[in-house]
């Protein structure tokens, strides 16, 4: 519902002045763009990271 309202008056803010919607939507793709920068990454396993064989334990050279 949220993201129908929101197109239905975007949509009527471009009926009404396409070139303010426009400058407008740019100012927040910028903003939008500079935050997800900012954002700190999340703890946990790196993506992909399941799909790696383990790895080898080394051999141990045996103490005579």
């Amino acid at each position: 519902m949220k993201k129908w309202l929101a197109r239905k008056l975007f949509d009527t803010a471009v009926w009404l002045d396409w070139e303010e919607a426009v400058r407008v939507a740019l100012a927040v793709i910028i903003v939008e763009g500079e935050l997800m920068q900012t954002r700190p990454r999340k703890p946990g396993r790196p993506k992909g990271s399941k799909d790696k064989k383990p790895r080898k334990t080394p051999v141990r050279k045996e103490a005579n």
